[in-house]
């Protein structure tokens, strides 16, 4: 995760889930490497999938 200034937050650490409180935001960075395919973010909230 990314802090308000743009730089890492602590502890350092590879995530694969992160918890988003309600009306919350996550800033990210991501390392994309040379797997072939698409790559996607999605959310765990099915209210959310069903809402499209």
């Amino acid at each position: 995760m990314l802090g308000a200034d743009g730089q890492p937050g602590r502890p350092l650490a590879w995530k694969d889930t992160v918890n988003v409180p309600v009306d919350g935001a996550a800033r990210f960075a991501v390392r994309y490497d040379n797997r072939p395919g698409m790559w996607m973010f999605h959310c765990h909230i099915l209210e959310h999938a069903d809402a499209g």
